[in-house]
């Protein structure tokens, strides 16, 4: 059982290396990308405008019993009011869908200069994007959410979720009609 253990663990890895080999993509701005989990501090997030709009779309597939347990929108939000944080603007407007970024493209539905792309395979429940518009700014902030999907064995058959991690993969006044999905 042991090596069995061992084996889905470096598997789990490689997975992960491989994905972020893959999703790596320019920043629409020179200055680095910040990372966050989500922590229990509330002065580690900003609190959205009480106009603000908050939509979260769960996956339209079936998960793995250790992600359909709960709701993954409550911690999926607060890790990307997590990493905007530091932009120190009030959010206006959150949308958060499920998977990656169509064939890495941050602004999603314009004409592609990369119309072909690999379609990568991710285990549901593991990855989300979204975007975050801001009052009083024209940049929107682009993010990507990973978590590693937790191991299920005889000793723990319904392990907890492991929490998000949200990256800024950009901040900057998206391309001339790119229209921010939702409603």
């Amino acid at each position: 059982m042991g090596t069995e253990r061992l084996s889905r663990s470096v598997g789990a890895v490689l997975m992960v290396a491989l994905l972020c080999a893959a999703c790596t993509t320019a920043l629409s701005s020179p200055s680095a990308t910040p990372s966050a989990t989500p922590s229990s501090s509330p002065s580690s997030s900003p609190t959205p405008q009480p106009s603000a709009a908050i939509t979260c779309v769960p996956w339209a597939v079936s998960l793995p019993s250790d992600v359909a347990a709960a709701d993954p929108c409550p911690s999926v939000i607060t890790a990307v009011e997590a990493v905007v944080a530091p932009l120190g603007l009030p959010i206006a407007r959150l949308y958060v869908e499920p998977g990656l970024f169509p064939c890495g493209e941050l602004w999603p539905g314009l004409p592609s200069t990369n119309p072909i792309c690999p379609d990568v395979m991710l285990p549901p429940g593991t990855a989300m994007h979204g975007w975050v518009s801001f009052a009083g700014s024209d940049k929107v902030a682009a993010v990507q959410l990973f978590r590693q999907p937790s191991l299920i064995t005889t000793e723990n058959p319904m392990p907890s979720p492991w929490p998000w991690q949200a990256t800024l993969r950009a901040f900057a006044v998206p391309p001339a009609g790119w229209v921010m999905p939702g409603p």
